[in-house]
């Protein structure tokens, strides 16, 4: 396909790099839940965020919905609401050897 990004769907760690993607961290958080629209948080500035992402990736997000034969609209949202919100650090924090036990334990660890 002509223009078609061409990557390896199995080894994926090179994308952050690759796209050098717009990153969500602690001020973002801070930016989005402190200060007043007025003055360029809330809402507007997460959806801001979420927008820059989406265009920043398109091309990678419609290889990805071609190559596992997905409408690129249905991946593009599920990317849209997925991104921002927590800080990315959240994503490496393991949740499992947390003080949950018993049930809430086995919902996060599939046992």
């Amino acid at each position: 396909m002509k223009g078609t990004l061409s990557m390896n769907l199995n080894d994926l760690s090179s994308c952050s790099t690759m796209t050098k993607s717009p990153v969500w961290g602690v001020m973002d958080v801070l930016q989005w839940k402190l200060t007043p629209e007025k003055w360029g948080g809330g809402v507007g500035y997460i959806q801001k965020f979420k927008d820059s992402w989406v265009i920043h990736n398109r091309q990678i997000i419609k290889f990805a919905a071609a190559e596992f034969k997905l409408p690129a609209e249905l991946l593009t949202g599920v990317c849209w609401i997925e991104v921002g919100g927590d800080p990315n650090f959240i994503d490496s924090v393991d949740l499992r050897s947390g003080p949950l036990t018993g049930a809430a334990r086995n919902m996060l660890t599939g046992i």
